[in-house]
C-alpha cells in the first residue's frame, strides 16, 4: 500500500471516515486544540486593532495562548539573500 494511501487509510479508520460526516461533525472530532488566524492587509492599514481584539477574546474567553508569526520575517529569516534579477525576470 503506497503511504498516501496509508494516510488516508488511518484517517478514515480514526475518523470513521469523513464522506456522510457534515463540518460541524468533523470538526468535533479533530484532535487538536489549536487554531490558526490568518490575517492580511494593504500596507498601511492599521490591522493591530483587529489583532488586539482577536487576541484579547481568545485569551478572555477561550483561555487561548497566543502567538503571531509575521511571515514576512519567517520569509527574511530563512529565504536566501543570492537572489540573481535579470532583464525583467529573477532566478
Amino acid at each position: 500500500m503506497g503511504e498516501a494511501a496509508k494516510v488516508i487509510s488511518f484517517y478514515a479508520q480514526v475518523d470513521g471516515g469523513t464522506e456522510n460526516k457534515t463540518t460541524r461533525q468533523r470538526v468535533e472530532n479533530t484532535f487538536s486544540e489549536e487554531l490558526v488566524i490568518g490575517l492580511c492587509a494593504p500596507i498601511g492599514t492599521n490591522r493591530q486593532i483587529v489583532i488586539d481584539a482577536i487576541i484579547k477574546r481568545l485569551k478572555e474567553d477561550y483561555n487561548y495562548e497566543c502567538e503571531i508569526i509575521k511571515l514576512s520575517d519567517f520569509i527574511s529569516q530563512y529565504s536566501s539573500n543570492s537572489v540573481n534579477i535579470l532583464a525583467g525576470k529573477t532566478k
